[in-house]
């Protein structure tokens, strides 16, 4: 998402250097994160009161995101992960239960091996998909920090619905499965 000091090209920088070829003196805002590996859906606010106010619906739940998660596991049926999340101080950059933090899912194919969910957060905490299923013992498939790395992260931000800053008109935005997230039983 930004730039860690490594070399990495960042979509912060390409945000950025798009601007800039287009001739908008702006910055590059992102409003909510994605974890390295994932994919899907982002929101680049253009201006900062329009930053203002997508901060506003993400911080009060007028902000619905949704993902398609492929976890460890048979999860038999679908509910609600109301666990805390903060820093975990004895394991750099993780996390583990402490600050409010809630999660729904859905379970929408169930293999032996491995389950697809819908995942809808309400909180936005850092790495809440991936502290909350590896909690449960179902860690997100690739994920390195909180199961076993191997594969990409099989995580897809695939549905996004706010309103927009300045007309106020509901936008809504979907994203296809990725083929690599069928189950197969």
């Amino acid at each position: 998402m930004h730039p860690d000091g490594t070399g990495k090209l960042s979509l912060d920088n390409l945000v950025a250097h798009h601007y800039l070829r287009k001739g908008l003196k702006r910055k590059a805002r992102h409003a909510y994160r994605l974890d390295y590996h994932a994919s899907g859906l982002l929101l680049y606010p253009k201006h900062f009161l329009a930053a203002a106010h997508i901060n506003h619906q993400l911080e009060n739940g007028m902000m619905k995101k949704l993902y398609y998660a492929v976890v460890e596991g048979k999860v038999e049926r679908g509910g609600a992960i109301d666990l805390r999340i903060g820093r975990d101080r004895h394991r750099n950059n993780r996390y583990r239960v402490s600050k409010t933090a809630l999660t729904y899912y859905r379970v929408l194919q169930a293999g032996e091996k491995r389950s697809l969910l819908e995942i809808e957060i309400k909180t936005g905490r850092r790495h809440q998909n991936r502290a909350h299923f590896s909690h449960l013992g179902h860690p997100l498939v690739g994920d390195g920090y909180y199961g076993k790395k191997g594969e990409r992260l099989m995580l897809h931000a695939f549905y996004l619905s706010f309103q927009h800053p300045r007309t106020g008109e509901r936008k809504e935005f979907v994203l296809p499965l990725p083929k690599e997230f069928t189950i197969r039983s």
